[in-house]
């Protein structure tokens, strides 16, 4: 992914996650979820490494640090 992400976009990004994290859900599913409700290419190619990088057996913090 070539294009970053703003400053707002990080804040839904991170807000969602917590939120889903904070309801119990995994941190993959989570993505699984957010993946499915992104309306940008942009969006769901970031999701998509990050469920890539989970899928490789890497912990969450290091998908989320790969896509910078």
């Amino acid at each position: 992914m070539n294009k970053k992400l703003t400053a707002p976009e990080i804040t839904i990004f991170l807000s969602q996650t917590a939120l889903l994290i904070q309801a119990g859900i995994t941190p993959f599913s989570a993505m699984e979820i957010l993946l499915s409700d992104s309306k940008t290419k942009e969006g769901r190619e970031l999701i998509e490494q990050i469920i890539i990088t989970c899928k490789e057996g890497e912990p969450f913090y290091e998908a989320l640090r790969r896509t910078e």
